[in-house]
């Protein structure tokens, strides 16, 4: 099989702490090109690691002969513009997560993903960890009965992107942690729960604690570039529930900034039994079953594999061949944003509202 052209839309710490170093270890994808708009940037990214072209402007990226594909890895204002563009120049996609900074958004690129007839998927890369696919294996197996309610956390006590970031600026970036890390978690929760429809949601979003933590300098380094006076309008936590079809619930929390233990997790509520699914510097499954009045568990074995997101760029290269390897579409970025979308418009409201 050729090797999948990819092009990188995006030169920022993200593709360079996170994508660059994964798509070393996929020789079915090969970088051909690099842009970013950033003065230089492009340039000493393409110096070191090896790639033959680099732009300043994406869209001459796009129009430069041999490019299969893109990966977007832009604030997330510019997630629909570029993927659009690409997808009209006859681009698969890659957009990192979110898909958008709305679900209007969102549906305009999976319109565009339709229209040109190429592949569209989001980097949810939670679903590609070795020891999540064990459990999709062992939920599809029957062994949890039917899902009724998914509980989904990633909380940082203190782990924000720079204050006054585009992350931290509603506008460019569509919300705080919810968006930013919660929306992996929403999307893995829903996954294994079997992607139950979503109807309507009761959110919070506290403002307590990012302001403070300007003097402090309680951020994480190369996670956007930070300015005193910059706009921080975003929430530190929230948490929502969601309503499902069928009876069914989902409960999500993400939090950038709060005072107790941060980590990442699911649990996953069913009719034959539990599992607890933790991500983080040990992965580990715990299943859950009732032996009379008593709860035992036990750990879910599963073979050691690639990282995640080698694992997701991979699934991607296959998808792009033909294949039908599962990603997380763009018709699930949409519905994941209709949550989101709902989760803040309810925080503001004070009551439940519809999703959609």
């Amino acid at each position: 099989m050729a090797r999948l052209q990819l092009g990188l839309i995006g030169a920022g710490g993200v593709v360079q702490m996170n994508h660059l170093p994964a798509l070393e270890k996929v020789p079915q994808i090969k970088v051909a090109a690099i842009a970013d708009n950033r003065p230089g940037r492009a340039e000493e990214v393409a110096r070191k690691r090896g790639i033959a072209r680099h732009f300043e402007d994406y869209r001459a990226l796009l129009a430069a002969p041999g490019v299969d594909a893109v990966l977007v890895a832009l604030p997330n204002a510019l997630h629909a513009e570029a993927s659009i563009a690409a997808l009209e120049a006859d681009k698969h996609v890659l957009c990192e997560k979110p898909l958008a900074r709305t679900p209007g958004e969102a549906r305009d690129i999976v319109a565009a993903a339709r229209e040109a007839g190429r592949v569209l998927a989001v980097g949810c890369h939670h679903r590609f960890h070795p020891h999540v696919t064990a459990l999709k294996r062992a939920i599809e197996a029957g062994d949890l009965g039917e899902i009724y309610l998914a509980r989904a956390w990633f909380l940082r006590a203190r782990g924000s992107p720079a204050l006054g970031s585009w992350f931290t600026n509603k506008q460019l970036s569509g919300g705080g942690p919810l968006i930013d890390l919660g929306v992996h978690m929403l999307d893995l929760s829903w996954w294994l729960a079997g992607r139950p429809q979503p109807v309507s949601v009761a959110g919070v979003a506290f403002h307590k604690l990012l302001e403070g933590m300007r003097a402090t300098g309680s951020t994480i380094e190369g996670y956007g570039d930070g300015d005193p006076d910059g706009v921080v309008d975003v929430e530190d936590l929230g948490l929502g529930l969601v309503r499902c079809e069928e009876g069914r619930a989902l409960r999500i929390e993400a939090s950038w900034a709060h005072n107790g233990p941060s980590g990442r997790g699911v649990m996953l509520y069913g009719t034959k039994g539990g599992a607890e699914l933790e991500i983080g510097a040990e992965n580990r499954v715990t299943l859950w079953r009732a032996e009379g009045a008593e709860m035992v568990s036990s750990p879910l074995d599963f073979p050691e594999g690639p990282p995640a997101p080698v694992n997701l760029l991979k699934a991607f290269a296959a998808r792009c061949a033909g294949g039908e390897t599962p990603v997380a579409t763009g018709e699930d970025g949409v519905t994941v944003l209709s949550v989101l979308d709902a989760l803040y418009r309810s925080a503001a409201a004070g009551f439940e509202v519809k999703v959609g």
